[in-house]
This record gives C-alpha cells, structure tokens and sequence, in this order.
C-alpha cells in the first residue's frame, strides 16, 4: 500500500506523516512485531508525532510541583529513572490514555528503558498520594496555593520549604495545623512526619523510594499489566486508528 493511500481517508498533514513513516520504518516494523503497545492519549489531530523528551519541561499538573522536583531532579534513589519532567508519560491502558484525548502508540526509537509505577497511576504509587504530601509540605511551610513557590521549577525552593517546614514543626505549628486542617489525609501524613523523628526533606526522601514503593525500570520487551509507564528521549507516537488499519496484524 502507498503512503498516500493510507492518510488519505483521514485528510489530515500527509506530508509530514509520510515523512516521519519512511524515516522510522525499521523501528515502527520492530514494535509492532512485538504485539504490545505503549499508550498516550493527546489533545491532536495529527497522524504522527515526533518528540523528544529531553526537551520538556513539565511542571505536575492538578497539584503542586515538588514531588515531581524531587523525583525527577533531588533524590538520588531516582537518579537511574528517566527524569519524570523531562519525560513522556504513557501508559499500558489505551482506555487510561483515552480520558486524556486522541489515542496514540507511543515508539520509543532509541532503545529507552522506561520507569514503571507499581500501579496504574503515579500519584498513587506511594503510602501518601502525592497531591496529599504536596498539599502538606504547602501548609507546613505557611505558604498559600496561588503563591509562586506551588508551582516551582527550582530545586533550592524545595529544599527551602523544607527547611522551613523544620523550622515551624519546632515551633509547633504542626499541631496547630493537625488540630485544624480538615482534610483527614493531609492531618494523618502531618501526624506521620510529626512523629518520625525526621527532617521534613528525609521523610519525603522516604515516603518517595522508588524501591521500597515496587518501581522499576523496564525494556520495551517486558513491559507488561496495567501500569503507568514513562521514558525520556526520542519517540515516534502514531495515531492508534492508523495502526490499527497498517501496522496491526
């Protein structure tokens, strides 16, 4: 079949397509040798993509941004992973990767290993959901949700907040906010951090070891169940409607 034939129907960029098609054609033939498919559902209309993870700089997104700091650029234990904001979140669900727009199969064309969560979401891979232990460090440190910090890119501000947040667990103000905060989940980590004997920065070096919490890091080739995936690095992402048609056997 010729490649015109094949994005014709879908009227969309076929010059661009076609391109991305020939140049990557031993790699797009491997994948889907292997009968598995990584996912990634995005807001586009396009037939293929072509991004490079080293490029980005994602910031988390429906909570604040030190979690995502401190795996991706502070704690050693996540030197060995993909750095989380320099990387393409994917999953191994195509119904997971639909909730966020059009269907993509996402080629990873430089041999990547990828990260791999224990379950099908990062935010609830650890003992804490990360929105909790964000919105817990924000509280401690006296800080306020529209204020700068929330949303840093800068790892000095997280290691300020938590020394910060040391500074005001000695001066009590964590019971204060035990005794006041409504959320349960936010008043049961600060009870957990109050009573580990930890600095601040330590107990989230803990709660967040990639270890302890069944992360992993995975070829292409033994990917497997219904997790969240993630790798840094170039990668071709082919509308899933256009595999299924040409590629899928």
């Amino acid at each position: 079949m010729k490649l015109n034939e094949v994005f014709a129907p879908l009227n969309e960029d076929v010059g661009t397509a076609q391109r991305l098609l020939k140049q990557y054609d031993t790699e797009i033939q491997k994948y889907y040798s292997q009968n598995k498919y990584v996912y990634r559902g995005v807001k586009s209309e396009e037939l293929a993509l072509l991004v490079d993870g080293k490029t980005l700089d994602r910031v988390a997104s429906e909570t604040f941004n030190f979690v995502n700091l401190m795996v991706s650029e502070m704690l050693p234990e996540w030197k060995k992973y993909p750095p989380r904001n320099k990387s393409i979140i994917c999953a191994m669900s195509s119904n997971h990767a639909r909730s966020y727009g059009n269907v993509y199969h996402v080629i990873p064309l430089e041999g990547q290993e990828f990260g791999v969560c224990p379950v099908s979401d990062f935010w609830g891979s650890f003992p804490v959901l990360v929105n909790v232990l964000n919105e817990s460090l924000l509280l401690l440190g006296g800080y306020k949700p529209t204020d700068p910090i929330a949303h840093t890119k800068n790892p000095q501000d997280v290691l300020d907040l938590c020394n910060r947040c040391d500074r005001n667990m000695k001066n009590g103000d964590i019971d204060y906010h035990i005794s006041t905060v409504r959320s349960y989940n936010i008043k049961e980590h600060l009870e957990k951090l109050r009573d580990s004997g930890l600095t601040t920065f330590e107990f989230c070096r803990q709660s967040l070891n990639p270890d302890s919490n069944g992360f992993k890091l995975s070829s292409f080739a033994n990917l497997k169940d219904d997790t969240e995936v993630w790798l840094t690095g170039k990668v071709l992402m082919i509308d899933a409607k256009l595999a299924l048609r040409n590629y899928i056997k």
